[in-house]
């Protein structure tokens, strides 16, 4: 079983914007919609679970209706990103118990040990159906997964006033993206784990990294970029035009 998750709960805070930037336009279709295209299309998915504000989800439905997007099940956020997941998790969790019910125990067991999830920023419209599968296939044999890209630049490590601790060797420094993907009943733990000691996380891998789970790096690219800002836009549009 291989499920997705789709954070879209965000705003357009830092995009200068007055709506959620899921639903700016990027060459006649929402930026949501490229997103979701690229899992809704890849046939190795099984479901996708979308993350959306309350207060969107009949401007969520008629979009996805516009563009013929059927089945995704629908998952209201929380007030942290860390808790938009959360609720998405205990989703997957009791449609799993659902489908597991008429099973026998070791058929529950091997089913659970066969359980899957990606995480996906909906903001992240550029992820390659290459990277998709890949992250698929390696998450499959190491459990946990993170994509990501090497650094271009010298990272420092800054104390106070701004002064320079310590720079770190580039060759180590990955800068993080999305999807990464982990067996269910690893993501489950750590979640739980991670509320139970006030642990907020910067993302999905460091929270199960968090619960001592070792999670295995793989590339990315780098125009699989978040679209936060409207130069980010910029970048898209260039991308788009390609």
């Amino acid at each position: 079983m291989i499920d997705v998750i789709i954070v879209a709960a965000g705003s357009g805070k830092r995009m200068n914007h007055d709506k959620n930037k899921q639903f700016i336009i990027l060459k006649n279709k929402p930026l949501l919609i490229l997103t979701l295209e690229k899992f809704y299309k890849n046939k190795l998915i099984d479901n996708i679970y979308l993350v959306i504000k309350k207060e969107e989800e009949d401007y969520v439905n008629n979009l996805l209706d516009s563009f013929e997007i059927r089945n995704i099940r629908l998952v209201y956020g929380g007030r942290e990103r860390q808790d938009s997941v959360y609720n998405c998790i205990e989703e997957i969790k009791k449609h799993s118990h659902e489908s597991y019910a008429d099973k026998s125990n070791h058929e529950k067991i091997q089913a659970h040990s066969d359980h899957f999830v990606l995480v996906h920023d909906g903001a992240r419209p550029f992820v390659s159906n290459e990277i998709i599968e890949d992250t698929i296939r390696e998450v499959k044999t190491y459990n946990a997964v993170c994509v990501g890209v090497p650094s271009k630049d010298t990272v420092k490590i800054i104390g106070e006033d701004n002064i320079i601790l310590s720079t770190p060797d580039r060759k180590q420094i990955w800068m993080a993206q999305t999807p990464q993907a982990f067996r269910f009943d690893i993501l489950y733990s750590a979640y739980k784990n991670s509320y139970d000691n006030n642990f907020m996380g910067t993302d999905d891998s460091s929270i199960v990294e968090n619960n001592g789970v070792k999670v295995k790096m793989i590339q990315g690219s780098y125009d699989n970029i978040k679209i936060t800002t409207p130069e980010d836009l910029r970048f898209a549009e260039s991308i788009l035009d390609r």
